[in-house]
């Protein structure tokens, strides 16, 4: 649908001419605008119709045209173009993946009506800059455009998930760092429940914090195997798990962090461990709750079963642990500022909430480092080009577990006594020093 008045002062008078040209296919269709379509895969979606249009006169007298007059800017500008198309693929176009394999699956995220642009690099590429799209649907198009010129339907395609190959020396170094992580965290719960020398608030979060990084760490390994990877329901609770673990290590290193922080500012020690507990499984089961919610046809896309291929599934689980990372580093900042002016009188107490700070501002710092790889290595960006984050994450994640039993354990002067079996001795030290 074109507009009738297309030409103007003595332009105006001569006779019209236009040219329509409908193609089933061009050459080449990938080409696009990389700034105004940033997306990695397009198709040609429709039929591509040309439109040209000029003006001129027959001169009895000279016996020869006149001179050829092109549409006036500014009248196309006020009466603009109105472009029809029919789509070839009649799928629906969706952003997310379907969740069960009998729905029927569609690989298209959204069509756009576009505009061949010949000066874009060598040889011209889509554009979406000069036509305005009205109306589409999986069947036609309504598109609008000031300009003449070739014309088309785009759609941009779902990118397909591909698992990254990792160097050899990666996967054994992730692996044995997953089991041994394991190992000495189950170590370490294990002397926790067994020695009521330890029932006291710290190492009872201990105990908390290192289940979920067990939790977190299994989910990993089983995220391995290609039994659960191929099976979109199992990857996707595995995904949940993953999620479940990791983003309760978090909390609770933030309830860690805040017990330091009572401590130091209020002298509060002890019995608030029944608060946190619950608290941050609340909060978990929340976060999980509200991804499962929101992106559940999306899970279980990704190839390593991390939640789902999608970056926004993934920020579900990336935004908690972040968030919680800053929370956490602040509050053990204010900590350590004030650890030499606490309202803590006791010297024994003074030195157990000492090492367990120095120990929590260790742990945050490797955790904090580790997860913000962990953002860089799985987020996916088209405007820049990162290094491959992966291999740093995978490692320092995987030995986690080593570094958490090491600073909130072995260097925890309450565990050490333990460990060594002089429970009396330590008790007897603090009874003398009391007198």
């Amino acid at each position: 649908e074109i507009p009738k008045l297309m030409f103007s002062g003595s332009c105006a008078v001569f006779d019209s001419m236009f040219m329509f040209n409908l193609l089933d296919d061009f050459p080449d269709p990938g080409w696009k605008n990389p700034i105004a379509l940033q997306v990695r895969h397009i198709k040609l979606d429709s039929k591509v119709m040309s439109i040209a249009a000029a003006a001129n006169s027959w001169d009895k007298k000279q016996s020869s045209f006149s001179r050829t007059c092109q549409p006036d800017a500014k009248l196309l500008y006020s009466k603009k173009i109105m472009i029809y198309l029919n789509t070839k693929d009649e799928q629906k176009s969706r952003r997310q993946l379907l969740f069960h394999e009998d729905e029927i699956e569609s690989r298209i995220v959204e069509r756009h009506c576009a505009m061949w642009n010949p000066h874009i690099g060598l040889f011209g590429a889509w554009d979406t800059s000069d036509i305005k799209t009205i109306q589409i649907n999986e069947k036609s198009a309504v598109c609008m455009s000031e300009k003449l010129g070739t014309y088309a339907i785009i759609s941009v395609l779902v990118e397909d998930p591909v698992e990254k190959e990792e160097h050899t020396w990666v996967i054994y170094a992730k692996n044995i760092g997953y089991i041994t992580s394991i190992l000495c965290l189950l170590i370490f719960i294990a002397s926790i429940q067994l020695f009521s020398y330890l029932w006291e608030q710290f190492n009872i979060l201990h105990m908390n914090l290192s289940m979920m990084i067990v939790l977190g760490h299994v989910s990993m390994l089983v995220s391995q195997l290609e039994n659960i990877q191929h099976d979109r329901h199992y990857c996707t609770a595995i995904g949940c798990l993953i999620q479940v673990g990791y983003v309760g290590t978090a909390l609770f290193i933030v309830a860690e962090c805040h017990a330091v922080f009572k401590g130091v500012t209020h002298g509060l020690v002890s019995g608030r461990a029944r608060v946190y507990i619950p608290f941050v499984w609340g909060i978990n089961f929340i976060t999980l709750g509200y991804n499962i919610l929101n992106n559940l046809k999306e899970m279980g896309t990704d190839p390593v079963c991390l939640l789902g291929w999608e970056n926004v599934v993934k920020w579900h689980l990336f935004i908690p642990i972040l968030c919680c990372c800053g929370v956490s580093f602040l509050l053990i900042l204010i900590v350590m500022c004030n650890i030499n002016y606490s309202l803590i009188r006791k010297s024994s107490l003074i030195e157990e909430l000492s090492t367990t700070t120095y120990g929590l501002m260790v742990l945050i710092l490797l955790f904090c480092l580790t997860w913000t790889f962990g953002v860089l290595a799985y987020i996916r960006t088209r405007e820049i080009e990162i290094p491959d984050f992966q291999p740093a994450f995978q490692v320092m994640n995987s030995w986690s577990g080593v570094y958490t039993f090491l600073f909130l354990g072995l260097c925890s002067t309450r565990y050490r006594t333990v460990i060594q079996g002089a429970v009396q001795d330590r008790t007897q030290d603090i009874m003398n020093r009391a007198k």
